[in-house]
């Protein structure tokens, strides 16, 4: 300890002895360890095998950017169409407008995604992989949709279904005035 306590205060420690390298570093040996002559014998590194093109993966899983198939590439946009709709579905029922553009270019974006997604092997493993439960869930998700937007503006909005209810064209109340009293 006190030899740490005056490397860290000087620099140098009480029992440094200077160590000179010689020019010719051939007589030196190595302690127990075997003679100079005997590490100069090693054997040479071996050739790299070659492995057969059967022992090789497929370009896509291993990450090498293979191309994709039709099959691929349709199951990979019938993806991005599912996972497109949801957000765009849910900011047209906020937002008609805004929502309604992001439904209306729902085809372009996806058909524009889709070679992105294709070319990138991670994504592509995520999208076509045969155990993704959640895309069967997500289909499941996008039927229901027209049901819960239905039930948005009818009960909650109150945008569809007055007319059919009571017969008669609702009035809208919001141009007429209060009267002031005071």
């Amino acid at each position: 300890m006190a030899g740490l306590a005056d490397l860290l205060r000087t620099g140098a420690t009480e029992s440094e002895e200077p160590f000179d390298v010689p020019d010719d570093p051939s007589g030196l040996t190595g302690g127990d360890g075997p003679e100079p002559a005997d590490t100069d014998q090693l054997a040479p590194d071996p050739q790299p095998s070659r492995r057969s093109r059967k022992g090789r993966r497929s370009g896509r899983a291993a990450g090498t950017g293979g191309r994709a198939t039709k099959a691929d590439q349709d199951q990979v946009r019938d993806a991005l169409t599912m996972l497109y709709s949801l957000p765009a579905w849910g900011l047209r029922l906020r937002d008609p407008h805004c929502g309604g553009a992001l439904m209306e270019q729902r085809d372009d974006i996806v058909k524009a995604l889709t070679p992105i997604v294709c070319r990138n092997p991670a994504m592509l493993a995520f999208f076509t992989s045969a155990n993704a439960p959640w895309m069967d869930y997500l289909a499941l998700f996008q039927a229901l949709m027209p049901v819960g937007q239905m039930m948005w503006s009818h009960h909650v909005t109150h945008t569809v279904g007055q007319q059919q209810e009571s017969g008669e064209v609702p009035v809208d109340l919001s141009t007429y005035t209060a009267p002031r009293f005071g």
